[in-house]
């Protein structure tokens, strides 16, 4: 995010799934692009073993974007995410601050802030995999990964909210499933705290490689 969602995904499509499942023309990747990274541009060259992937999801939530930023903007404090980091260093919201996830108990995962800033409500947070490469049973690599959301005022009742993430793994991840779990907690909350007062719209995905999560949901 958090991203143990899509660990869980690869967990589970190594029980179904073996590496030779990637079409061929998905798993040649050119030279000539630029190394995977914060920032760098998509489509990316991923390590040996992994293969590029991306998701972004799109929504207009009925809401104010100070009350989604009180849900959404930390690095520290994670709610949404249904568990807590089990160790973090520096200070919440400051660039090269971590925090380490727990992944089903087995695996660990630093997450690295990238960057963040905010004004009048609106906030852009991005962080990524810090402890590269994972490697899950000697076969599945988790090469790396970057997220990034981006909360952005329309009007005192709407805000558009965007996520994206990119990274480099052995075997598809669904990245949109940590995105729409995400979206689906923050409109729980804020219909919780009354905050839900405007029109919302239903969240539209597009991921990449199409196989990887179906394509445009």
């Amino acid at each position: 995010m958090y991203i143990f969602q899509v660990f869980f995904s690869m967990i589970w499509y190594g029980g179904t799934t073996n590496v030779g499942a990637f079409p061929s023309s998905q798993s040649a990747q050119s030279n000539d692009l630029t190394p995977c990274a914060f920032g760098s541009p998509e489509p990316c060259q991923c390590p040996n073993n992994t293969i590029f992937q991306n998701s972004t999801t799109e929504v207009t939530i009925g809401a104010n974007a100070r009350d989604v930023a009180a849900i959404l903007y930390s690095f520290f404090d994670v709610p949404w995410i249904g568990v807590d980091p089990v160790e973090t260093t520096g200070e919440d919201l400051v660039v090269g601050s971590t925090r380490t996830m727990p992944l089903g108990g087995v695996y660990l995962i630093e997450e690295v802030l990238e960057s963040w800033k905010t004004a009048n409500g609106s906030y852009r947070l991005a962080l990524g995999q810090k402890n590269v490469p994972i490697v899950m049973n000697d076969t599945y690599y988790f090469s790396g990964y970057w997220d990034d959301s981006e909360a952005s005022y329309v009007n005192e009742t709407h805000t558009k909210l965007v996520w994206h993430a990119h990274g480099c793994l052995t075997l598809p991840a669904d990245f949109r499933e940590f995105e729409l779990n995400a979206i689906n907690n923050t409109f729980k909350y804020l219909e919780e705290r009354g905050q839900l007062v405007g029109n919302s719209t239903l969240p539209q995905t597009v991921v990449f490689p199409e196989f990887a999560s179906g394509g445009v949901v």
